[in-house]
């Protein structure tokens, strides 16, 4: 423990030293230190995406470290961190595909929530989701997505959003 504060007190341009200090954080049960982990882990990932002379790089391997978290809370039970690095993921990522499966995710987590009693702020969670995906569809270039995914995800999201 000591020593991720360390980790971070010196090398705290290292999104790696957050992803541990997130892992840390589940594992002692600390939802709120998660939560910032990521926050700091995410800001330290977008600033070394602008500094890569490459900015064309792998989206989907600059954000693994985010979707590493989101699984990691979810394996833990922790649905606050969990829905954290989904919304980070869903925000930071330029990959379709990512930004889709992230916000599938968090409208199923969302879904998990609802009642018989629906919580309105749940409610309006996922309607704004499927609202965020089917607007990232419908401005998707056939080429980021084949034919069917794009079928896929556009039924998926079409289908949740009748039953809310």
């Amino acid at each position: 423990h000591d020593a991720i504060f360390e980790a971070e007190r010196t090398d705290s341009t290292n999104p790696i030293t957050y992803y541990l200090k997130f892992k840390i954080s589940l594992l002692q049960g600390d939802s709120e230190s998660a939560v910032d982990a990521i926050d700091k882990m995410c800001n330290t990932l977008a600033a070394h995406q602008e500094l890569s002379l490459d900015n064309n790089g792998d989206d989907v391997e600059n954000n693994a470290l985010i979707s590493l978290a989101a699984q990691f809370a979810f394996e833990k039970s922790n649905r606050h961190a969990a829905e954290k690095a989904l919304e980070s993921l869903a925000q930071r990522s330029r990959t379709a595909s990512q930004t889709l499966t992230a916000l599938r995710c968090l409208t199923r987590l969302k879904l998990s929530l609802l009642t018989d009693q629906s919580n309105s702020s749940v409610v309006t969670s996922i309607l704004y989701y499927i609202n965020t995906a089917l607007e990232m569809l419908s401005s998707t270039s056939k080429e980021k997505l084949t034919e069917a995914a794009f079928d896929n995800e556009t039924k998926w999201f079409m289908k949740i959003g009748c039953i809310i």
